[in-house]
């Protein structure tokens, strides 16, 4: 079989191959506390580039599933500590064949295209049907938002080295590649001072809520189980403050006078979801079981929803509530329609 005809069979399995592999990779990446700057991204390369590809490198293959990069994933991060996270996650979790970090060919004086390389085997028991192919091998690139930034636009430009950008436009290059590493460095920065923060806060419940502060009260307030990874402080502020609640005081009074009440709420709404078996149930099963339906965001919600009914209801004809509780509501009404 020529490997025209043997690419072309095998598109479609290497095509379902990335569903399932970008969504193996993101729930890695979220167990590890990490969030891409964009949904993992995974792509099967066209049969043109690989043919390009043979000729411009004299290749001799007996399979296009030879190519290390017939499979290509990128993970774009946020911030340059993540690099090293999202690079040890690969290293435990694939059985890596060669990893190379681009940045370390660049001299001091240079810039030029950067990212962390690794080629890795798929692992068999994440493929379709693992008696299609063996040995699938696949490119990772790791890169910050800046790197990103920069290799789109290098790749347009085509200016991938020093030695490829003419000397009037030199200048110009140096100063972008500058100003896209200096975000880099900034964005670490921030990321210091704001764990530095973090580390210093104190029992003073005098102190303005901040979104991190909002995060620090409800990690040591409200159970780990109902914490979400996308959990959204900054619009939780905005609420807050519609209320008056402006101190850290006055946040904590308010779980000490409601916490209760609403923790059982949401224990007999997981409850009864559970024994309704419907689709909503199964959308959510997971933190059913665990009794634990609303986010910590959620859980502050519902305890305004008891302190200032008559506001809340105000607020709920400006908007639409994000969070758990509010999902929930909309299916169990999906749920109870279709029944009747």
């Amino acid at each position: 079989m020529d490997l025209r005809t043997e690419y072309a069979e095998l598109f479609p399995f290497l095509d379902q191959t990335t569903d399932g592999l970008s969504q193996r990779i993101e729930k890695l990446l979220t167990a590890k506390l990490v969030s891409p700057a964009f949904p993992v991204q995974i792509r099967v390369k066209t049969w043109d580039s690989i043919a390009e590809k043979i000729v411009r490198n004299s290749l001799t293959l007996n399979s296009v599933t030879e190519l290390s990069d017939l499979l290509g994933v990128r993970v774009v991060v946020q911030f340059r500590r993540d690099l090293g996270k999202v690079g040890q996650l690969f290293r435990e979790n694939f059985a890596v064949l060669e990893e190379e970090d681009k940045s370390q060919e660049l001299s001091n004086s240079e810039f030029g295209y950067q990212s962390l390389h690794f080629t890795i085997r798929v692992p068999d028991n994440w493929l379709p049907d693992r008696n299609l192919v063996e040995n699938l091998i696949a490119e990772i690139q790791i890169r910050t938002t800046a790197q990103h930034i920069w290799a789109s636009a290098s790749h347009f430009f085509q200016y991938k080295k020093e030695a490829d950008v003419p000397a009037p436009v030199r200048r110009s290059i140096h100063r972008v590649s500058a100003l896209l590493e200096t975000v880099d460095l900034g964005l670490e920065r921030v990321l210091d001072e704001r764990e530095e923060y973090r580390a210093g806060i104190s029992d003073d419940h005098n102190r303005k809520l901040n979104v991190d502060l909002i995060e620090s009260i409800l990690n040591r307030s409200l159970p780990s189980d109902n914490r979400s990874h996308s959990e959204d402080y900054a619009s939780l502020l905005a609420d807050l403050s519609y209320f008056g609640i402006h101190s850290s005081g006055e946040l904590e009074a308010l779980l000490v006078r409601r916490l209760a009440e609403v923790l059982s709420q949401d224990e007999e709404a997981a409850r009864q979801l559970e024994a309704s078996n419907s689709e909503a149930f199964n959308l959510v099963k997971e933190r059913a079981v665990r009794r634990a339906m609303s986010t910590h965001t959620g859980l502050v919600r519902r305890s305004l929803q008891f302190e200032f009914p008559d506001k809340w209801q105000q607020l709920r004809k400006k908007k639409e509530f994000p969070g758990m509780m509010a999902a929930m509501a909309v299916l169990l009404g999906k749920q109870k329609t279709a029944n009747s």
